[in-house]
């Protein structure tokens, strides 16, 4: 699943997103869903504005200890 985060606020957003704010792609792959918003946002606003949104990739793995 692909996570967003906003780092930058643009006027076409609900007035409830506010920077810093983290998107999670819907299944039905045609917008982003912000769980704690309770707020949609069309793909094309996402992934086509480099500038306010930056991808959140999160690790397959960890680091327990170093020997």
């Amino acid at each position: 699943m692909k996570k967003y985060k906003l780092i930058k606020w643009y006027p076409s957003l609900p007035s409830n997103v506010k920077e810093g704010d983290t998107f999670t792609k819907e299944k039905n792959g045609n917008t982003y869903y912000g769980k704690s918003l309770n707020t949609f946002v069309y793909n094309r606003e996402v992934e086509n504005n480099p500038g306010f949104w930056q991808e959140i990739v999160e690790k397959d793995y960890e680091i327990l200890s170093l020997i």
